[in-house]
């Protein structure tokens, strides 16, 4: 578990938990727009494939990774909107 997200204090959630692939980074785009700039989204994901797919979504859009936390049962990724 990563202590500096553990910190973290979302603006917003997206629950993508128990759906497959590719359904948490659709749930992803669609949420960040719920954040303003500068605000965090966390996104909770029980698909193993956002470990590789959520930091690389943040690159290619410009978003800003903060990290991922586990939890009981799933992972929480934290997202910081950049634009």
């Amino acid at each position: 578990m990563s202590v500096v997200t553990d910190l973290l204090k979302p603006d917003n959630v997206a629950d993508a938990r128990n759906v497959p692939c590719p359904g948490p980074i659709l749930s992803l785009k669609k949420a960040i727009t719920s954040v303003e700039i500068g605000q965090i989204l966390e996104l909770q994901a029980t698909d193993k494939g956002a470990h590789e797919d959520v930091p690389a979504w943040a690159r290619k859009t410009g978003q800003l990774y903060l990290g991922v936390s586990a939890r009981e049962g799933y992972d929480s990724h934290f997202i910081q909107r950049q634009k």
